[in-house]
């Protein structure tokens, strides 16, 4: 038996290890090339057509959710805008640096010129080249100053016949007017969905969108439109460009009803997965061979299911196998864990939370969706709070003590927030209580509260 081995015929240009291609990408842990920085000239590795493209924007996103003042640990996505004003968002593992090579020529900042070496200096993750002017003379010049490569002047273009017709022209116009429109920061989606306005559903969404990635429950009452502020979201997040492969799993009673709504009123439609759908998928093969994918629900990005289906340890492993950019459960109070020793804090675990746990990991933004967040315990509630941040609480005990003080909790924060109106004993008893409650030292004299008041970044808002 001969196996072909590929030829490597490249090297990466920051570490020198062997590629196959100009647009592979280097897995070199000490690699350079695989920091990004605003102002990086990039390739999408998935697809090649859309050019080269620049980092306008670096979106943190904190990797875990905590109570505490700041986040330390973060994972970080990119905002590329490409050619013909595309804008995509992704992670780090989907882009390439993309390097000049000697001779090509440039436009920049400082004018045209040529790349006049092949060594080039990294600083703050931002490359520079030397750069070698008309005028000849060299000098050194970060890629944040280049604006393109050099194009053939319009004159080419008209002499080869190779521009457009007028009609054309204007149509590419519009088009890219209305898309800029469609994926502005504002809510737009409203405007082109077949809504009934409600204004709480708008300011829910408008939280939502705001957050960019939320991990939130939605407890709206039975009839108020949990839907469709689900579905506004949705489309939000598409139009944005922050969200490609979503995921919503439902009691299998209203999967129908789901899908209707999304396609009548958002014009999105979701693939239906079920049993019969996998077993059609298997016979189907993929495009470029009879072969399955090894993961079925790669077939399609935007997926609704069963939580019957979902749960089935046979599809849920596959499921969570996949990294999700929106996760949606309704009627998230099937995900129950059971509290079986309330001094040990030890519980059960049913395969619906389960399921839901293991998705958690794997999913940028979910939404539970539930009327009923507590229905018999006050640990039905903690468990939901711990799918969307598990940080939040380190036991079940300590949320118990967040939840009896809450109403203590909003009393604090009304009087603290005009404590100049307080008299005297008002503002002693609040003290009282948040040293009781331990929010401040319990050697702390009235004066030195009120002094620290002054400071308007310590307020609670």
């Amino acid at each position: 038996m001969v196996s072909q081995i590929k030829r490597l015929k490249e090297n990466c240009p920051f570490c020198g290890n062997k590629l196959e291609s100009k647009f592979a990408k280097c897995f070199n842990i000490y690699c350079q090339g695989r920091k990004f920085n605003k102002g990086n000239l990039v390739l999408y590795r998935l697809n090649k057509n859309l050019g080269l493209g620049r980092i306008i924007k670096v979106i943190e996103i904190p990797t875990s959710k905590t109570l505490d003042d700041e986040d330390t640990h973060f994972f970080y996505k990119y905002k590329i805008l490409f050619n013909n004003n595309i804008v995509k968002t992704t992670p780090p593992i989907d882009l390439i640096h993309f390097v000049f090579e000697v001779n090509e020529q440039v436009v920049s900042k400082h004018g045209m010129g040529y790349i006049n070496s092949t060594d080039f200096i990294i600083k703050d993750g931002i490359i520079s080249y030397e750069l070698l002017k008309e005028n000849g003379k060299k000098i050194q010049i970060y890629e944040n100053e280049i604006y393109a490569k050099y194009i053939q002047p319009i004159e080419t273009l008209i002499s080869e016949q190779k521009l457009d017709p007028p009609r054309n022209f204007l149509i590419k116009y519009w088009a890219n007017l209305f898309y800029s429109y469609y994926t502005s920061y504002r809510i737009k989606c409203i405007t082109n969905s077949r809504l009934t306005l409600m204004q709480h559903q708008i300011n829910v969404t408008h939280r939502l969108s705001e957050e960019y990635f939320p991990r939130i429950i939605l407890a709206d009452e039975v009839g108020l439109g949990k839907t469709i502020e689900a579905g506004i979201y949705i489309k939000e997040m598409r139009a944005r460009n922050l969200a490609e492969r979503i995921l919503i799993i439902v009691p299998a009673s209203l999967i129908k009803q789901w899908s209707f709504e999304l396609n009548n009123k958002f014009n999105i439609n979701f693939a239906i997965y079920d049993g019969k759908k996998i077993k059609e998928l298997e016979r189907k093969g993929n495009y470029k061979s009879a072969e399955m994918y090894q993961n079925p629900f790669y077939y399609d990005n935007l997926i609704i299911c069963s939580l019957q289906f979902a749960r089935n340890q046979k599809y849920s492993e596959l499921i969570s196998a996949i990294s999700w950019d929106i996760v949606i459960f309704d009627e998230a109070h099937h995900l129950r864990r059971y509290l079986t020793n309330s001094k040990t804090g030890r519980y059960r675990e049913t395969l619906n939370y389960e399921l839901a746990r293991n998705l958690s990991y794997k999913s940028e933004s979910m939404l539970l969706l539930t009327a009923t967040p507590l229905q018999l315990h006050s640990f039905e509630l903690f468990s939901l709070i711990k799918l969307i941040h598990p940080q939040a609480f380190n036991s079940f005990s300590d949320f118990e003590h967040f939840r009896k003080n809450k109403q203590f909790i909003n009393l604090l924060i009304t009087n603290i927030n005009q404590i100049e109106k307080l008299n005297n004993f008002e503002a002693k008893n609040t003290l009282k209580l948040l040293k009781d409650l331990k929010y401040i030292k319990i050697d702390k004299s009235q004066k030195q509260f009120l002094a620290d008041l002054d400071n308007e970044s310590i307020r609670l808002n």
